[in-house]
């Protein structure tokens, strides 16, 4: 079984465009993003690539209407196709206790499986105690969590776009990305590898999941028990992290639409591992997390 850990997905028509309140709906950039991430684009990519089922939600919502919308919307697409959508909720920390509200009555009454952050869309920090206080409250649950990271092979440009080049992801030894480390953490003041080893010193969850490998690198967040998602790695640091962190902690995750599910696919079939350490990667891993 394949299951991708890491995606978007958002509401096709006009009328569903605007129960979502998402107020970039009129970007270029995200309009193509929507046209790529909506239900039948979801479902007509994993039926081609043969992905089983996907973990979505909808971040970077700061306002509690469009937070719960988003959560609804979610629940939706679960419900329209249950057998291969995993819903995860999200909330806005800051707002404690609307969030602890919020995250209450999406496991609880829309019954999402885990918990989705993004420190830097939303806009706040990681280690905030905030955080850490919604992420204890999800623990009482025993959802798995995803974070946002800093990674060593995404980062922000000058120009505000997704740097991604394929060539250096799949090619690339390991100086490049160690170097785009400090430079993804330095142009990250939310989620970056001191927040995330700070966070883990007071929340070290065995179902904590640091999205695009993010702290990779640093040796006290590698012997903590963050599981790592491969969205946007290198085949050359998937086959590294499995060298340092063992099967068990890597879990495969496209981030599509901001990335393509096929790139992410084929660095983890490309990478010279075991059999049965991608097959752990690609799916047993992050199922065992569900439950």
């Amino acid at each position: 079984m394949i299951i991708d850990s890491h995606g978007s997905i958002t509401p096709k028509s006009a009328r569903e465009k605007r129960e979502s309140l998402d107020p970039t709906v009129d970007s270029g950039f995200m309009k193509r993003i929507r046209r790529k991430a909506t239900v039948q684009g979801w479902l007509g990519r994993m039926d081609r690539l043969g992905i089983d089922k996907a973990c979505v939600w909808w971040t970077g919502e700061t306002q509690p209407k469009r937070v719960a919308s988003a959560n609804d919307w979610i629940k939706r697409c679960v419900d329209q196709h249950p057998s291969r959508f995993i819903g995860f909720a999200n909330v806005y920390p800051p707002r404690l206790r609307i969030a602890l509200g919020e995250l209450k009555r999406s496991i609880e009454r829309l019954e999402l499986s885990g918990l989705k952050i993004h420190p830097f869309v939303q806009g706040f920090k990681l280690d905030d105690p905030k955080v850490i206080a919604v992420l204890k409250k999800a623990r009482e649950y025993d959802i798995a969590i995803v974070t946002h990271t800093a990674s060593p092979w995404i980062y922000r440009d000058l120009g505000d776009r997704w740097a991604y080049d394929r060539e250096i992801l799949i090619h690339e030894d390991l100086e490049c990305p160690r170097m785009l480390q400090q430079l993804a953490d330095a142009n990250d003041p939310y989620s970056n590898s001191t927040r995330l080893a700070h966070l883990l010193r007071h929340f070290d969850y065995e179902k904590t999941i640091a999205a695009h490998f993010g702290g990779i690198f640093n040796d006290e967040i590698r012997e903590s028990n963050v599981i790592f998602q491969t969205a946007g790695a290198s085949i050359r640091g998937i086959e590294w992290a499995h060298q340092n962190v063992g099967d068990e902690r890597i879990i495969f995750g496209s981030d599509f639409p901001f990335m393509e599910i096929e790139d992410e696919l084929e660095k983890v079939n490309k990478a010279n591992l075991p059999e049965a350490a991608k097959g752990k990667i690609l799916g047993s891993n992050f199922a065992r997390l569900l439950g």
